[in-house]
């Protein structure tokens, strides 16, 4: 009962960016400073170790599964064990090794809460519910322009029309922020509601109760208009292909289907004019980089959460303020911070 209400709890917080800081004082031990967080005088905030909200309650199910069945879910991976153990030793010898070893114990956790997810995956209706929320949320973002309540209210970012890098867009001919929710960016809420629609729309059983039903429709309903605004191109592809490849095979109503297709393809038609030549020429600055670092350090590459680090000795990114972000491609980013070796040794263990 309690391993249900931490995972209904974690669904619902999902998107929340709330997390703790550690700073100096946590790290004086290790001799840690913030200054490690700085590459060339400007701090990176992908460099200083977070502990968030949502990690109490993945570490709460990871101890009561241990405390109760010995992680009697985890099955022996060899080549994700190798994959583990080098890129613990090249974290040890990167630029920055506490925040890459920060960030290897959140990837240990991850891998043991996905295998956790494997046998234990139930649907609450915590997850329209946490759609409808985070959409309600960046409505009122969208139509006040500005944060409504603040960082200390699950994570939401502070910001108004004139933060600077802000993500805004021309719509219909006057300049908007785009809404955040309580994530760090547009994209990273529409990523969410573009993966929660998905699994709404097409799951089988568990969301299948009357109250649960109505949430869903209510939820669909604001999870599309909150996608649209934010503008995010690739959350509407992913959904649309989603829904094509999955919706025509499970859904009797192929009108139903249909319908829904026609509307996520509007919704990818009309945010065409998000196509930002400034974004996409960043893109492609950050993926020659990513590259560019991958053949400089072809076997271990650059350390796991050191892109940022390295990045400013391969490219000067054209941006309006200081550009210190990873590569925009998981595929060239994993390549670049662990090399051929960690590249290889993941796409083994998804092939498997």
């Amino acid at each position: 009962m309690l391993t249900q209400l931490l995972f209904a709890l974690l669904i619902f917080f999902l998107p929340s960016n709330l997390a703790y800081h550690l700073t100096n004082s946590q790290f004086s031990i290790l001799n840690f400073q913030l200054d490690n967080a700085v590459v060339d005088g400007t701090l990176v905030d992908y460099l200083i170790p977070k502990f968030y909200l949502t990690d109490i309650f993945i570490i709460g199910i990871l101890a009561l599964e241990l405390w109760k069945n010995k992680f009697k879910f985890f099955t022996f991976n060899f080549t994700l064990i190798t994959f583990f153990s080098v890129t613990l030793v090249t974290s040890l010898l990167t630029l920055h090794p506490i925040s890459a070893l920060w960030f290897w114990f959140k990837l240990v956790e991850m891998a043991l809460f996905i295998f956790w997810l494997r046998s234990h995956l139930k649907l609450y209706a915590a997850l329209p519910l946490a759609v409808i929320w985070q959409s309600l949320l960046a409505l009122a973002q969208w139509f006040k322009q500005s944060s409504i309540i603040g960082y200390w209210f699950l994570g939401e970012p502070v910001f108004n029309l004139s933060t600077p890098g802000i993500a805004k867009t021309n719509f219909l001919g006057i300049l908007k922020v785009l809404p955040y929710g309580t994530t760090p960016h547009p994209n990273v809420l529409a990523g969410f509601l573009a993966i929660s629609l998905a699994i709404i729309w097409f799951s089988s059983s568990s969301l299948r109760h009357p109250t649960a039903t109505i949430s869903k429709y209510i939820a669909s309903i604001l999870g599309l208009v909150t996608l649209f605004l934010t503008q995010s191109l690739s959350a509407w592809v992913a959904l649309g292909l989603i829904t094509i490849l999955i919706g025509l095979k499970t859904w009797s109503s192929t009108i139903k289907a249909k319908l829904l297709i026609l509307l996520l393809f509007l919704g990818l038609f009309t945010s065409r004019y998000s196509l930002d030549a400034d974004s996409l020429y960043r893109r492609h600055q950050l993926n020659l980089a990513a590259i560019n670092m991958w053949a400089a350090n072809p076997l271990f590459g650059v350390g796991l959460n050191q892109f940022t680090v390295h990045l400013p000795h391969y490219a000067e990114v054209s941006a309006s303020t200081r550009f210190l972000q990873p590569v925009h491609n998981i595929y060239l980013l994993l390549l670049s911070e662990t090399g051929l070796i960690g590249f290889i040794i993941v796409s083994i263990t998804f092939i498997k």
